[in-house]
């Protein structure tokens, strides 16, 4: 990987985008033992940690970057700074393990600081995962969820493995979600999708484990539009039945959301490494689409719904 010229950090994530972007205030999730998981314990994590805090030193001597904790439940941490609208907001609603719990304080199921030091790396520690940012954002009518890596995998063991569940307690009906981490396994529980009801779900997938048949079929069960970005092979297709396994290698579409009132919410959908496909509209509430990356739509079965098959560009 490239390392950054002046401050000699590796440019990867935020480390790559923060280096072409005035990044003003960094939220995250808090030190990397504060609390303590897992992954703070293995080699790699205190690597990519030490990368971070070195991109964080340049951009703070380069661009005046504050670093700051996510305080869930907090609605100035990402605020509009010019012409403030009082229909516009963005909630921290989880961060660190901690979930806002709907009035003025917060929530945790996890052990304190000192019993997970203790813990270390054993298989009782928290996973790394559940200590995601997650952020509602609001817009008039326009509701959006976001929970990065959140997941529930191992909430028999620990309950507090199931970062999702208190979460879908303090949240209601949004119109779009980035589906939490990648849409994996354990992940977008049955509780959660009960309490956002998303009309679209859109997953950024880049492993031959994402998304997740199973995972994927909770989507489809509840009928919401599902789009996976960057899809790549992999041997779980069967979810896909009309799926063409080669596709992956025709692009990787992006999504732009635009956001408005009304009885419409389009979704565009271009390809940025395959310039011989079009950008296409989607209207939601008048037809579902499914669609894989590369500009692959997936045939599904949908009584009350047109359902179209892209196609080499072509809406057929």
């Amino acid at each position: 990987m490239e390392t950054h010229r002046e401050g000699g950090f590796v440019l990867s994530g935020i480390t790559e985008g923060g280096s072409e972007i005035k990044i003003r205030t960094a939220v995250d999730r808090g030190d990397v033992m504060d609390p303590p998981s897992k992954s703070s314990f293995s080699p790699g994590m205190k690597r990519r940690y030490g990368n971070y805090l070195r991109f964080l030193e340049w951009s703070g001597k380069k661009n005046h970057t504050v670093r700051e904790t996510a305080v869930p439940g907090a609605l100035d941490q990402i605020a509009l700074s010019h012409s403030p609208r009082e229909d516009f907001h963005i909630r921290m609603l989880a961060g660190g393990g901690r979930v806002w719990d709907g009035a003025d304080g917060t929530v945790t199921g996890l052990p304190s600081k000192e019993e997970l030091l203790s813990i270390g790396n054993s298989p009782d520690a928290a996973p790394e995962n559940i200590l995601s940012i997650a952020l509602h954002l609001k817009y008039g009518d326009f509701d959006w969820y976001t929970g990065g890596d959140c997941q529930y995998r191992g909430r028999s063991t620990h309950g507090y493995n199931d970062i999702e569940e208190p979460i879908s307690k303090v949240m209601g009906h949004v119109e779009g979600m980035k589906a939490d981490h990648h849409a994996t396994n354990a992940t977008n529980s049955p509780e959660l999708l009960s309490a956002l009801t998303p009309d679209f779900v859109i997953a950024g997938t880049w492993k031959d484990i994402h998304p997740n048949p199973a995972t994927v079929k909770r989507f489809f069960k509840a009928e919401k539009v599902f789009f996976a970005a960057d899809q790549v092979k992999r041997p779980q297709v069967e979810v896909f039945e009309h799926s063409d396994r080669n596709a992956a290698k025709r692009g990787r579409p992006a999504f732009d959301v635009p956001i408005f009132v009304g009885p419409r919410l389009p979704v565009f959908v271009h390809f940025d490494q395959a310039p011989e496909l079009k950008e296409f509209c989607f209207g939601l509430f008048e037809t579902f689409f499914v669609l894989s990356a590369c500009g692959h739509v997936f045939l599904q079965d949908f009584a009350l719904f047109r359902v179209f098959t892209l196609m080499d560009g072509l809406a057929l």
